[in-house]
C-alpha cells in the first residue's frame, strides 16, 4: 500500500470511529486532536536538486525546488514561494532569491561571483512558514567553489604535539607545490588579528589551547603580498577529547529487564568517532563489551540490577580512554521494545516488577503525524506489523495513557525492498560531439495505475564533474534527514541497498540520533506553537501609520506607485495597520508609498514593515582531516585557467595580463581600490536607488540600512569622513563622481579595525547639497521581489545559424543538460532533449523527482557516447 493513500485512509477512520459506538473514545480523541493539528499547524519540506555538486566561480547554480507537503510528500499547495540562500562556512549571507512557482515547477539559479574565495559554501532552501519550525529542519547542501584564481595557493593543515605543547602547522604552497617562503601571514583567532611568517619549508605554526581546538580561522597573506590571498581552515583538535551517550531503548533503563542500550560517540568537532570498551558495574565486575560499529553507533543488551551503578571504560581509537556514567536505572518505568525486520516490524511492552499503572496503556503508530495503528496494551503484550502496510520512512512507536502522557517512545524505519523500477534509455547507442540526443524516461510499479510524476534532470561530463555520493539526495532527505535533528553523517549511505547490516546501522540510528519534527506529546494535551512565520501565498506590502504625536493614524490613506506598474490604494484599520495584496513584483522593484490622515492631510508618519528572516544557528562540522580531503580535492579540480565566453583566459602566477584603461581617481583612496564606479558609470545609473548602485561591487549586498560583503559589514566614507546610514542612503548617483571597494588588507592600513572587512569610499560632486530629509508621509523602498525567469543554455546545433555562429568556440559544458521540469504520463513516459558537447564523455544524468501519490524516485546512470 502506497504511502499517498494513508490521508484518505485517516480521514475515513476518522469518521468511522464516530459512527461506530465501540470505538474508544481516547481513539476518537486521538483522531480527532491529529486532524486538528494537521490543519492548525501546517508543515512543509523543501528539497533542492542541483545540476550538480562543485562549480567555479563565475558560473551560476541551477536548481528545483520540491515543496512538499511534510505529511504525505506530494507538492504542497500552501506556500507561493521559495527561497534560497547561498552562505559561507561562517553561516555569513552572501546572497539570498526569492523563487516564484512557474508551470507548478519551483526553478532558479545562484549566480556565483568571480570574486568570491575558493572553499565550501551552503545552500540553504525553505519556504517562509518553514520558519517556525526551527533552523534544523530547513534544508542544507554543502557545494565547492573553485577559483582559478585560488590555485596559486595550496594549503594543508597537521597537528604537531611537542614537549613545548600542542601546535597547528600550515603549508602555503603554489601550483607546483613550491613553498611560499618568508611571506607575512595574518590570522584571525579569538577575534583579533596575529601574524607569522613562513619559514624555509612554507609553513607557520600556530600554538594551540584547548578552547582553539576545531576552529575555523581566517588565513591570509598580509598587505595582500605577495599578491591577495584569503582563506579558511580548521584547526586541529589536539585533545582527541570525545563524549559518549547511552540511550536505552524505550527511553528507560529498566531493573531486571533484558534490554538494549544504544549508543553514540563523537569528538568536539560534533563528528563520529570509533570507540571499543566494556561495560562494569559500581564494584568493577565486567558486565559485557561493546564496540561502535558505524558511524561511532553501536548497541549492547544487558540487565540492570537493583541497586547497581553502571560504567563505560572506553577508549577511543585516537588512544584517548574516559569512563562514562550509564543512565540510573529505574524501579518502576515502562519501555517499548521494537524490532524491525525485512517484512515485519515486532514490538515488545516491557516493564519492571515494580511498575503499577493506574491507567490503561495505548500502543500508537504514526508516520509524520498519521496514525496508522491504536491499540490497548498492558505490560508483556507483544505483536507485529506488517512493513508492506506502513509507509516508507521514519515511524514513531508511542506507549501513551488516555491522559496524552507519553511513557515510552521509539523510532524506527521502513524501507521496503520494492520501489518503483526507472529505466532510461537513449535515442541511440553512440553519439559523436555536438549531436542532438534524447533520453526516454519509463517509471514502472505494479501497485501504481497513475504514475504520472514531475522530474529534474541534470547530465554531467565526467571528466570535469565528479559527483557527492555521500551527501543527501531526494530519498535520504526527505524520508530521513529532513525529520531528524542534528547532523547525520553521510546519509546517503543508508540508501545504498537493502542489506541486513545496512537496516542494522539504519535501526542504530533511529536509536541514537533523537527526536523529530513531528512530536505529538504537546497534541496530545491540545497544546499548539505559536507560529511567528506566515504562510506566504502571494506577495504583499504591510507597514504602519502614525500621526504627528506618534500615535496610531487611524483610518489613513495610502498610494502605492512601484517601478514595474504596480498601482494600488488602501485605507489603513482603525489601529494604523495596512496591507497591500493582490500585488506580483520581481526583484530590484522600487516602490513609493504615500500617506495622508482621514482628513486628506500629509502630516503622518508612514513606516513598511520589514521581512523578518531565522537566523542560522546549526553549522556543518567538519575536522582538519576532512579539510585536508577537500584540499584533496580542489588540487584535482583546480587550474590555472578558466573560459569567459568559449575563449579560455590563462591565471599568470602574478597577474592576469589585460589592457586596462586608465582610472580616474577623486580621493586620496581610489588609488588603493580593487573595484571602482567612476563618473561615466554612476551617470548612467541616475535615478537608480543608492542601494542598488552599491550592489554594483562585487559581493555586496545592501539589506535595509544594512551595506555587507559577503556577509560581513563594510566601513562607508563620504568625502573621506564617516557618515551616518541614514545620509548614506539619501544619495542619488547623479550626485556622485565615484565609489570605490578597498579591501580589508588595505583600508585597515588607514582606517583601523573598523574596517576589517573592507570600506567603500563614496566622492560627491564638489558642488553637492544634501537634499532636506525626506518627507515622513512618503517612503522610497525596495523588498525582496521574486527572482526573473532564465534559461539553461544549451546549444542547439541541429539549426545550421547556430553551428556555423559557434564553430570556432569551445564547447566545454561541465553541465550538458539541466531540465527542471520533466513530466511522465500515467503510463510513466517522459523524454528530455539534450545535446552533446567537445568532451566524449562518459556522462552522467541524475533525475530526481516525486510520483502524483508522493512517492519519492531517483535514478542514476552513465552514459557512454562511442
Amino acid at each position: 500500500m502506497k504511502y499517498g493513500h494513508w490521508l484518505f485512509i485517516f480521514l475515513f477512520l476518522l469518521g468511522f470511529a464516530f459512527t461506530i459506538p465501540e470505538i474508544a473514545t481516547f481513539r476518537e480523541q486521538l483522531f480527532q486532536r491529529l486532524v486538528t493539528w494537521i490543519q492548525k499547524i501546517p508543515q512543509e519540506k523543501v528539497y533542492l536538486h542541483t545540476d550538480r555538486d562543485h562549480y567555479e566561480v563565475g558560473e551560476r547554480i541551477w536548481f528545483r525546488a520540491y515543496l512538499i507537503n511534510a505529511t504525505d510528500n506530494r507538492p504542497s499547495c500552501l506556500s507561493g514561494f521559495v527561497y534560497v540562500e547561498l552562505r559561507d562556512m561562517q553561516d555569513s549571507l552572501l546572497i539570498r532569491q526569492k523563487i516564484a512557482m512557474r508551470d507548478s515547477v519551483f526553478e532558479g539559479y545562484i549566480p556565483l561571483d568571480r570574486k568570491l574565495k575558493q572553499g565550501n559554501y551552503l545552500l540553504r532552501a525553505y519556504s517562509y512558514c518553514m520558519q517556525n519550525f526551527g533552523d534544523e529542519y530547513l534544508f542544507r547542501k554543502k557545494i565547492r567553489v573553485v577559483s582559478p584564481r585560488d590555485t596559486k595557493v595550496k594549503t594543508a593543515v597537521e597537528f604537531e604535539d611537542t614537549s613545548k605543547g600542542a601546535y597547528a602547522k600550515i603549508s602555503f604552497r603554489n601550483f607546483r607545490q613550491e613553498p611560499y617562503r618568508k611571506v607575512n601571514i595574518k590570522y584571525l583567532l579569538d577575534g583579533k588579528d596575529r601574524f607569522a611568517s613562513t619559514d624555509d619549508e612554507g609553513n607557520i605554526r600556530i600554538k594551540l589551547d584547548s578552547v582553539d581546538f576545531g576552529k575555523k580561522i581566517s588565513v591570509s597573506f598580509n598587505n595582500g603580498e605577495p599578491f591577495f590571498f584569503e582563506r579558511y581552515v580548521v584547526l586541529p583538535d589536539g585533545s582527541g577529547d570525545f563524549d559518549v551517550a547511552f540511550m536505552p531503548e524505550g527511553g528507560n533503563l529498566l531493573e531486571g529487564c533484558k534490554q538494549l542500550v544504544a549508543f553514540k560517540a563523537i569528538g568536539r568537532d560534533g563528528l563520529s568517532r570509533s570507540v571499543s570498551g566494556r561495560i562494569v558495574d559500581d564494584k568493577g565486575n565486567q558486565v559485557t563489551y561493546l564496540q561502535s560499529i558505524h558511524k561511532g553507533m553501536g548497541g549492547f543488551e544487558m540487565t540492570a540490577e537493583h541497586g547497581k551503578k553502571y560504567y563505560a571504560q572506553l577508549h577511543c581509537e585516537n588512544g584517548k580512554e574516559k569512563c562514562f556514567p550509564l543512565p540510573k536505572a529505574e524501579k518502576e518505568a515502562v519501555a517499548l521494545r521494537v524490532m524491525p525486520g525485512e517484512q515485519f516490524t515486532g514490538y515488545l511492552v516491557q516493564a519492571t516488577s515494580g511498575m503499577k499503572l493506574a491507567d490503561n496503556l495505548y500502543l500508537v503508530v504514526h508516520s509524520r503525524g498519521l496514525p496508522l495503528h491504536c491499540q490497548q496494551v498492558k505490560i508483556g503484550d507483544s505483536g507485529k506489523l506488517a512493513n508492506q502496510n506502513l509507509p516508507e520512512g521514519i515511524l514513531h512507536f508511542l506507549l501513551i495513557n488516555k491522559e496524552g502522557d507519553i511513557f515510552s517512545r521509539r523510532l524506527c524505519f521502513i524501507k521496503h525492498p520494492q520501489r518503483p523500477e526507472m529505466k532510461v534509455e537513449t535515442s541511440r547507442n553512440s553519439y559523436i560531439v555536438r549531436d542532438s540526443a534524447y533520453l526516454d524516461i519509463c517509471v514502472a510499479d505494479e501497485r501504481l495505475t497513475d504514475l504520472s510524476g514531475s522530474f529534474s534532470v541534470a547530465i554531467t561530463d565526467d571528466g570535469q564533474v565528479v559527483q557527492d555520493s555521500l551527501q543527501d539526495h531526494i530519498l535520504s532527505y526527505l524520508l530521513l534527514t529532513s525529520e531528524l535533528k542534528g547532523h547525520v553523517e553521510n546519509p546517503a549511505t543508508y540508501f545504498v541497498n537493502n542489506q541486513v547490516i545496512s537496516r542494522r546501522y539504519l535501526d542504530l540510528l533511529m536509536l541514537t540520533q533523537g527526536w523529530t519534527r513531528f512530536d505529538i506529546s504537546g497534541v496530545l494535551k491540545e497544546k499548539y506553537d505559536e507560529l511567528d512565520y506566515y504562510v506566504e501565498r502571494g506577495q504583499t506590502i504591510s507597514g504602519k501609520v502614525k500621526n504627528f504625536w506618534g500615535k496610531e493614524a487611524g483610518d489613513a490613506k495610502l498610494i502605492l506607485l512601484g517601478t514595474n506598474g504596480t498601482f494600488g490604494v488602501v485605507n489603513a484599520d482603525s489601529a494604523g495597520y495596512f496591507l497591500i495584496e493582490g500585488i506580483a513584483f520581481p526583484d530590484s522593484t522600487k516602490f513609493v508609498i504615500q500617506g495622508r490622515n482621514k482628513r486628506g492631510r500629509r502630516n503622518v508618519e508612514v513606516a513598511i514593515d520589514k521581512e523578518e528572516f531565522l537566523k542560522p544557528t546549526t553549522s556543518c562540522p567538519m575536522d582538519f582531516k576532512a579539510y585536508n580531503g577537500e584540499d584533496d580535492f580542489y588540487k584535482r579540480f583546480s587550474k590555472d585557467y578558466y573560459y569567459d565566453n568559449g575563449v579560455k583566459v590563462y591565471v599568470l602566477d602574478e597577474a592576469i595580463v589585460k589592457r586596462r584603461v586608465e582610472r580616474k581617481q577623486y580621493s586620496f583612496y581610489d588609488s588603493m581600490a580593487d573595484y571602482n564606479l567612476d563618473s561615466a558609470k554612476l551617470a548612467s545609473m541616475a535615478g537608480r536607488d543608492i542601494r542598488m548602485v552599491l550592489q554594483e561591487i562585487p559581493g555586496v549586498t545592501v539589506l535595509g540600512d544594512s551595506v555587507t560583503r559577503f556577509g560581513k559589514p563594510l566601513y562607508i566614507l563620504i568625502n573621506d569622513f564617516e557618515e551616518k546610514m541614514d545620509y548614506v542612503m539619501r544619495l542619488q548617483p547623479e550626485d556622485l563622481l565615484s565609489i570605490s571597494f578597498i579591501p580589508s588588507y588595505r583600508s585597515q592600513i588607514f582606517f583601523g579595525n573598523s574596517s576589517s572587512n573592507g570600506a567603500i569610499v563614496i566622492t560627491t560632486n564638489p558642488n553637492f547639497v544634501l537634499r532636506e530629509s525626506p518627507r515622513l508621509d512618503v517612503v522610497t523602498f525596495s523588498l525582496l521581489g521574486y527572482q526573473k525567469k532564465a534559461e539553461f543554455y544549451m546549444p542547439r546545433y541541429e539549426v545550421d545559424s547556430v553551428r556555423l555562429a559557434l564553430k570556432d568556440i569551445k564547447d566545454m559544458r561541465k553541465t550538458v543538460c539541466w531540465n527542471p521540469n520533466v513530466r511522465t504520463d500515467a503510463a510513466g513516459r517522459g523524454r528530455c532533449y539534450f545535446t552533446t558537447s567537445d568532451s566524449e564523455g562518459p556522462y552522467t544524468v541524475i533525475i530526481e523527482g516525486i510520483l502524483q501519490d508522493g512517492t519519492v524516485c531517483r535514478f542514476n546512470k552513465r552514459i557512454v557516447l562511442r
